[in-house]
């Protein structure tokens, strides 16, 4: 009665046990033998062999333009859940076409990897809640929230049957649909389930003087599909989860809360028929002060709730007399709790504990022995700060790994880390995710190694003697005999996650970031693949940052020969919060596809220009920087300057990036033309007054090109010019590096600002001259 527990493997489950009828429920991975079909929400489903853990190999894979949910697999046969389908139908009353968006259900024969197949698809009003499997019969409840395309302008709550005894060939069963009562409102549906009956609850609010809620029941009694509506049960609060029901010896048991001022309450009902669900038993919780109900968990007789508002009250019940329920102990802890899964006489909790110096995630190991007075037997904190699961309450039991017969736990979570090595406060850090390995034994809790993870960790379990961890991106193994130092063994990518790609040297390179590790990473794939999840070579440019706090960001990325060029902007900072800005370009050598290697790095003070004033009053009609052949220009401005400044590179020789000119712009405030210089070629800042921007001169990256050749800048007016006109200043050589003499072309237009411009336009950069 509490729950479907993790295996002791903390492998994924496909619900078979020895009951007469099995009730299962779907996951993001499934495991059969040594076959792990894995479900990304990016890229859809792949298969992996997983007979050696430290060499894996993707079987197949299949995608679709949807967003996946959840799967059932048996026997090589997958059926799959997505959200968000979205096609076009043709509606024949207005003769227009639609663009609608549904949920589904595809059947997979993924018995053969490398040729996946569909056998069946079935489309379903809304999205999808929840789901469950009972015998050889399928349950989904999707919810249309009354705002979606093409739905009712009321909400709707659709239950679907399908029977999958065929697995090549499943059945649509039965469809039901039901509406919340007048004047209520329902949000997502939690669902919990026996073999007979579905309960079906939601985060509602009804108008209905003390009603908070409904519960809709579902006979499912049948156990081949059919679908009888049955009673529909008023509740004195709102359902968040699906832990806050439990059915147990024909009685149903809810607690729930009206409002975060009201008591939490116990209501208990006798299940005279589906039909037929009337009240027995009521009782209150009483709380010191106004807090909200945070989680629930039934186990037989007993209960437990959590209510918090910065600290955590446990609070326990005693059910045995289900017309009488009674709390029976309370014990008050900081923080509160999100899920708790029970051990007999022990209870381990996972839950926030915000603002902890050691983590805002903790997991508590309650004794509960002496049910009159629990107590907190260890808690272990984790996480960093501003931390997260990814897994609401409705799922988080799938993704919280308790491997009993190994006395660890594995928490995939994420969470705010601070940059180590720095010597003050607040210094820079960004959000990591990983799963945190927790030894139990010895009826304690001991913090032990963090396994990272590229992409959000969703999943975690054990395997061939490696812990093998699940995102959305990617799946991992890792060797845990020095449990403090997980050693990782191998990775493949379930996903592609591109923010740039080039083309270079006969291959595509990738650039692609990743938030929850920071890294920002270029793959190279083959000329005809690129979208292949497997690269021929990869190389982190993260790991070239140093120690300072600060950030870093890739602005652009472009090719020249065999050699790919990143440009990042980097902002640090002291401790002192002074803020240095520079432009950093690096060379990648590609020429070995298989090992791309840094051959050079290169910083420019000053950062990007973003705007009107940090232009010195510029305005460009191209890009901050702009590339052309072998060299490449970048526009900057610091701080505590009016001065914009154009940098050129030669980057004809990789190895060795050099400078070439480098051209101060004086502020350029709006002035009067000269009246000795009439020619259209020559003109100066013109007058606000009579001049639009459309009239500016393109003179800058010209007189640039012009001073690579003969050492200073070409004037574009005579001798005669006012005074007032401001002139280009002459190139600064680099005084780093020698600079190598260079020829060129216009490759970009600067405008100067008659004041009535807002900012920075971008185009393409200008054709040569």
């Amino acid at each position: 009665d509490g729950g479907d527990e993790a295996g002791d493997s903390g492998e994924p489950d496909n619900g078979d046990g020895d009951g007469e009828v099995d009730v299962s429920e779907a996951d993001i991975i499934q495991l059969e033998g040594d076959r792990l079909y894995a479900l990304s929400s990016y890229s859809g489903l792949t298969v992996v062999d997983m007979t050696n853990p430290d060499d894996l190999r993707a079987l197949g894979r299949w995608e679709t333009e949807a967003e996946p949910f959840e799967m059932y697999v048996e026997a090589g046969q997958a059926f799959v859940m997505f959200n968000d389908y979205w096609f076009w139908e043709y509606d024949e009353a207005l003769d227009t076409w639609d663009y609608n968006s549904s949920s589904r259900l595809i059947a997979l024969d993924a018995s053969n990897p490398s040729n996946i197949t569909v056998k069946g698809e079935f489309v379903m009003p809304g999205r999808i809640q929840d789901s469950r499997r009972v015998g050889d019969v399928l349950y989904l409840v999707t919810l249309e929230d009354g705002y979606c395309w093409d739905c009712d302008s009321t909400q709707k709550t659709v239950v679907t049957s399908l029977d999958i005894s065929d697995e090549a060939n499943p059945q649509l069963v039965q469809q039901l649909e039901f509406t919340p009562p007048d004047e209520s409102w329902d949000w997502e549906r939690s669902v919990e389930s026996t073999a007979d009956r579905m309960y079906i609850a939601s985060r509602s609010w009804s108008w209905e003087e003390g009603v908070g809620s409904f519960i809709d029941v579902v006979d499912i009694s049948a156990h081949d599909g059919t679908l009888v509506q049955g009673a529909q049960v008023p509740v004195t609060g709102s359902i968040f989860s699906r832990w806050q029901m439990n059915e147990h010896e024909g009685v149903l048991r809810v607690i729930s809360q009206f409002g975060w001022s009201d008591n939490p309450r116990i209501e208990t009902f006798t299940i005279e028929s589906s039909d037929s669900i009337v009240p027995l038993g009521t009782g209150e919780l009483t709380i010191p002060m106004p807090e909200s109900l945070r989680s629930a968990r039934f186990d037989g007789d007993r209960a437990y709730a959590i209510t918090a508002e910065q600290t955590d009250p446990l609070f326990t019940i005693d059910l045995s007399d289900p017309a009488n329920p009674q709390q029976v102990g309370e014990l008050e802890i900081p923080g509160w709790v999100y899920h708790m899964e029970t051990r007999g006489d022990r209870i381990l909790a996972l839950g926030f504990d915000p603002g902890n110096e050691e983590g805002s995630i903790n997991v508590s190991l309650f004794d509960v022995s002496q049910f009159d007075a629990p107590t907190l037997r260890r808690r272990v904190h984790f996480g960093g700060d501003w931390a997260s699961f990814a897994e609401d309450q409705n799922r988080i039991h799938k993704a919280f790994g308790i491997i009993d017969d190994e006395e660890m736990l594995l928490v995939p979570h994420e969470g705010w880390q601070y940059s180590e090595g720095n010597d003050f406060e607040w210094c820079s850090g960004n959000y990591r995710s990983g799963v945190q390995i927790i030894d139990w034994k010895d009826d304690d809790l001991t913090l032990r190694g963090l396994v990272p993870s590229r992409g959000r960790a969703r999943r975690a379990f054990t395997h061939n003697d490696r812990i093998v961890t699940v995102s959305d991106t990617q799946l991992a193994t890792f060797q845990y005999a020095d449990r403090d130092n997980p050693a990782s063994s191998d990775a493949l990518a379930l996903a592609v996650h591109v923010d740039n790609l080039v083309a270079a040297n006969g291959v595509w390179v990738r650039m692609a970031r990743d938030w929850w590790t920071d890294s920002q990473v270029l793959e190279i794939v083959a000329s005809d693949d690129p979208t292949s999840p497997e690269p021929l070579g990869v190389i982190d440019l993260a790991e070239l940052d140093d120690d300072n706090c600060g950030w870093a960001w890739i602005d652009k990325v472009f090719a020249v020969g065999d050699h790919v060029f990143v440009v990042q902007s980097v902002e640090t900072w002291d401790e002192n919060y002074d803020f240095s800005y520079t432009s950093k370009i690096v060379s990648v050598d590609i020429s070995n596809p298989a090992a791309p290697v840094v051959d050079d790095t290169f910083e420019v003070p000053g950062q990007r220009s973003w705007g009107y004033d940090q232009l010195a009053n510029i305005a460009t009609q191209s890009d901050w920087l702009a590339q052309d052949g072998e060299h490449l220009a970048l526009l900057t401005y610091e701080d505590d300057s009016e001065v914009a400044q154009v940098h050129v590179l030669d980057l004809s020789q990789p190895g060795t990036i050099e400078l070439s000119a480098t051209l101060e712009r004086p502020p350029a405030r709006p002035k009067a033309r000269s009246r000795s210089c009439p020619t259209r070629s020559c003109r100066g800042t013109p007058s606000p007054s009579r001049t639009s921007p459309a009239r500016s001169a393109s003179t800058l990256i010209a007189s640039i090109s012009t001073a690579s050749r003969s050492g200073r800048p070409r004037s574009t007016c005579p001798a005669s010019s006012s005074p007032t006109t401001p002139r280009p200043a002459a190139p600064t050589p680099s005084t780093s590096r020698s600079t190598r003499s260079t020829s060129i072309r216009m490759i970009a237009t600067i405008t100067r600002s008659t004041g009535t411009s807002s900012g920075m336009k971008t185009t393409s950069p200008a054709p040569a001259s």
